[in-house]
Parts: C-alpha cells; sequence; structure tokens
C-alpha cells in the first residue's frame, strides 16, 4: 500500500506522515527531506549540479541515518532545495529512490508532488493545507528554536511556495482524487483521525 501526502510548507505532513506510520505500522518517508539532503551536500561543493550529481550513491546517501535536522532544515538549505529540485536529474533520483523503495515495502511518503507525479496509482491521496499565517506561526516556531531570524523565515516560507507552486515540472498541486484537509484550526490528533477515519471508510485497512 502506498500513501501519498501533499501539501505546502508548515501544513503538516511531515508530523501527519510519521502519525500515521506509527498507527499504521508502515514506514514513513519525507521526499523533502531527500531533496535537502542533496540541497546540503551540494551546498559544500565545488562542482557544477550535474557533475556533483554524477559523484555520488545517491541511494547511498538517502539511506544514511547521520544527517542533523539542525544542518538539513535551515533556511539556506531549504531555499537551494526549492531551486534545484525544479532540475529533471534531480528529480528524477529522489522519484526513482522513492519507486524501487515503494516496490519493496509498504510506504507512506510525504511531498509536494507524490500524489501527481511520484505514485499516481498511491491507495490513498492526501492534501494538507493550511491558511498561510498559519502556517506562518507554525514554520516561524519550528526555525525561531534555532535561532534564525523573522525575515529569513517569512522569504523562506511564501518564496518557496509561490515558486514550487508556479514551475513546470511537478508543480505543487492537489491530485484531482486526493482527500483535502484545511488543519488551520486542527489539532495534529484531530487531523490523523479524520485521516484513518477515511482509510477505514474506503476499506484500505
Amino acid at each position: 500500500m502506498i500513501i501519498a501526502i501533499d501539501g505546502p510548507t508548515a501544513s503538516g505532513k511531515s508530523r501527519l506522515g510519521k502519525n500515521l506510520s506509527k498507527e499504521l505500522n508502515i514506514e514513513f518517508v519525507d521526499s523533502g527531506k531527500l531533496y535537502r539532503i542533496i540541497a546540503y551536500l551540494y551546498k559544500s561543493s565545488n562542482n557544477n549540479l550535474n557533475n556533483f550529481l554524477k559523484s555520488k550513491d545517491w541511494d547511498e546517501e538517502f539511506d544514511r541515518k547521520n544527517y542533523k535536522d539542525d544542518d538539513l532544515y535551515t533556511p539556506e538549505v531549504s531555499d537551494i532545495s526549492s531551486k534545484i529540485s525544479t532540475n529533471k536529474k534531480v528529480r528524477k533520483i529522489v522519484t526513482d529512490y522513492l519507486r524501487k523503495l515503494a516496490q519493496k515495502i509498504n510506504l507512506i511518503v510525504a511531498g509536494r508532488d507524490i500524489g501527481t507525479v511520484v505514485f499516481k496509482n498511491a491507495d490513498f491521496k492526501i492534501f494538507l493545507t493550511a491558511e498561510e499565517n498559519e502556517r506562518e506561526k507554525r514554520r516561524l516556531k519550528q526555525l525561531s528554536e534555532k535561532g534564525y531570524s523573522n525575515d529569513k523565515i517569512d522569504r523562506e516560507l511564501f518564496l518557496r511556495d509561490r515558486r514550487d507552486s508556479k514551475r513546470k515540472i511537478a508543480p505543487l498541486k492537489p491530485a484531482k482524487d486526493a482527500f483535502i484537509i484545511d488543519n488551520t484550526n486542527l489539532k495534529k490528533e484531530e487531523t490523523l483521525k479524520l485521516v484513518l477515519n477515511e482509510i477505514k471508510r474506503r476499506g484500505l485497512l
């Protein structure tokens, strides 16, 4: 079974994915983290992007467990990640990795094009969203705890969403058959309950 979770920044994709993983005992993968790993390693590379991509065994890099969130979730890495995610070769690396993984095990995958591109035939597609001011508060809380200023947080949040929504390659948008949830005023437990109830209603459990 494949469950796809898409949505903009700070909409709660990763939190829902982790909670569903615990409830259903299915492995969770955050595709955004894979793009961040590429961005983080590319940040300190002297090669151009194409040569850099060829220099790595990406399955091996993605399987490593020693990446720190403090390194991967900075505004700088977020900005690089959003920019390189428009590159066809970058997207193919991530997509191929996820599809190979899905051939071996059941998966819950969160991202921005999982239900529309990576797994068009996913068993269950979810699109999470929330009002901009609420997502800004959530992102502010996440990044201010790491010592980043408000202006960087605002720029990182909204520029990335606008860029990803307008990009020609795999734009951020809900799949036509997605279960759409606006969780602006929902607690994480309420969002999880909505999803579990819908999974049961569809007979997927």
